[in-house]
């Protein structure tokens, strides 16, 4: 690929360089396959009856503040065969534009078009006009003498890869010792992207939760998901690694904040969960000292039941009922190490071979300090505690249906060898990645049949029409293997942002 942002380089002055803070540039595929997107909510919000009332908000919206029924680039006077660019600088904004007519853009932007020779245009205090065949804007006309040659080349190197958006920002206040740098490319496919990036001048307190890297363990012919984190390091504790005595947990078990200290300091080396395909899970956190975890453990009915999760205690193991799911999971201690799973359980066989997709076999084969992925969906689940039946809402059908088109989630980090940087990858695929007519079928299983579990009834069907499309697989890995990106997304939205931010105050 060609790359647009070689074409628009950075903004220079004529006399002395304009420092950029960020710069943002989508390729023409990027744009045309934004348009894509756009349309396939569209179609599916207009071919879905219980999201009627989502779609006649969008029109309001639309046409109050457009002026169109109907959102795309030729109502709004722009194209999908040229890319855009967004330049962010000390002095202001430049942006260029894929303008095709320019007095249709101009009257959808509420602009005035210019008289002169120059065709300068006003956007509220915005200048625009043409800059070498470009449409071009910026919050001074000075700006717009500006744009010259150039390239993103070397400061994308470190990403080791170009993408349909790319996106660069230096002297971001990321609270590091030097001012904050990031590079990070979008590579997009058909209802799926990939972003991959790199982030620099993250000051220790952040850098130090993503802890040594470790291979996940997993079977990329079989896993349907997997997880790896070291969770001291996550945790924040002091004492992250090191090792604890007996009498430095029983110490530390004084009160609920020393139980979690005392929890966190025996454990040693990653926690390791994998999803085979016909299985719940299979996790092993490796431990200094025993003790902590086994008081834990005898007192989960207790402190589960506030969860809202039902569990009991007899024989060393803790029996857990997961409460979105009704599956049971066991908690118990062999081989000085914490596992989780079925314990007893007889063996199914080898599970079926489901391979993983490329961005989970790269995930699976890299080494980071956090990582995490998983593919199915939630059309093969059984009923979703949800309330009684004609109860939902009108932004519960929207929820649901929005985690019924997710099919594949993962991330990943891990530190730069620098130590101040951080590398990550973000995968997300959602069920518009199919082909249009399993789209169709797909859209036409309500709510109430994924919250009843009448829905995979339906789904098979379609997966067994379809049997090469990526639906066909992701129902055959079932929705179990969601949990694992399900449940790191909510933990890092509940506790871990929090705790980040935290680190990040002075």
């Amino acid at each position: 690929m060609a790359p647009f942002s070689a074409q628009l380089g950075p903004i220079t002055a004529r006399r002395n360089t304009v420092i950029a803070r960020l710069r943002l540039v989508a390729s023409p595929r990027a744009v045309a396959m934004a348009e894509r997107a756009v349309a396939d909510v569209r179609g599916m919000l207009e071919r879905v009856p219980e999201l009627a009332p989502w779609r006649r908000r969008l029109d309001e919206e639309l046409q109050a503040e457009l002026g169109v029924q109907a959102l795309s680039l030729a109502e709004l006077g722009l194209t999908g065969a040229r890319g855009l660019a967004l330049f962010l600088v000390r002095d202001g904004m430049v942006a260029i534009l894929p303008v095709a007519d320019r007095g249709r853009f101009l009257a959808r932007a509420a602009g005035i078009a210019g008289d002169g020779p120059e065709h300068i245009d006003r956007i509220g205090g915005a200048t625009c006009r043409e800059v070498r065949g470009a449409y071009a804007c910026a919050t001074s006309a000075a700006l717009l003498d500006t744009l010259g040659q150039g390239k993103l080349a070397s400061e994308l190197a470190a990403v080791g890869a170009r993408g349909d958006v790319e996106l660069v920002g230096i002297e971001l206040p990321l609270g590091g010792a030097a001012p904050g740098r990031l590079a990070a490319v979008v590579q997009l496919e058909r209802g799926a992207a990939v972003i991959r990036g790199v982030v620099r001048g993250v000051p220790p307190a952040l850098a130090d939760r993503v802890g040594p890297a470790h291979r996940p363990r997993t079977d990329p012919a079989r896993s349907i998901g997997f997880a790896v984190a070291d969770v001291p390091a996550l945790a924040g504790s002091e004492a992250a690694g090191a090792s604890a005595s007996g009498e430095a947990a029983s110490a530390g078990m004084t009160g609920a904040r020393g139980a979690l200290d005392g929890v966190v300091r025996s454990l040693r080396g990653p926690l390791s969960i994998d999803v085979p395909a016909g299985a719940l899970l299979e996790a092993e956190q490796a431990l200094t000292d025993p003790a902590p975890l086994r008081v834990l453990l005898e007192r989960c009915p207790e402190l589960l039941e506030p969860l809202g999760i039902a569990a009991t205690f007899a024989d060393g193991t803790c029996r857990m009922t997961l409460p979105a799911s009704g599956l049971p999971l066991d908690g118990w201690i062999a081989e000085d190490a914490l596992r989780l799973g079925r314990r007893g359980a007889p063996s199914a066989g080898a599970p079926p071979p489901i391979p993983m997709t490329p961005i989970g076999a790269e995930l699976a084969r890299g080494a980071w300090g956090l990582a995490f992925w998983g593919r199915g969906t939630l059309l093969r689940a059984a009923a979703l505690p949800a309330g009684p039946p004609g109860s939902l809402s009108d932004e519960d059908r929207l929820s649901i249906r929005a985690l019924a088109l997710l099919d594949e989630l993962g991330a990943a980090v891990r530190r730069e060898p620098d130590g101040d940087g951080l590398a990550f990858v973000i995968a997300l695929r959602t069920a518009f990645a199919n082909p249009d007519d399993v789209v169709a079928r797909l859209l036409a299983i309500s709510a109430d049949d994924i919250v009843s579990g009448r829905a995979a009834a339906a789904a098979r069907p379609i997966a067994e029409a379809a049997p090469g499309s990526p639906f066909a697989a992701d129902f055959a890995a079932g929705e179990l293997g969601l949990l694992i990106p399900t449940a790191m997304v909510n933990a890092a939205t509940r506790y871990g942002l929090p705790a980040l931010l935290r680190g990040r105050r002075p």
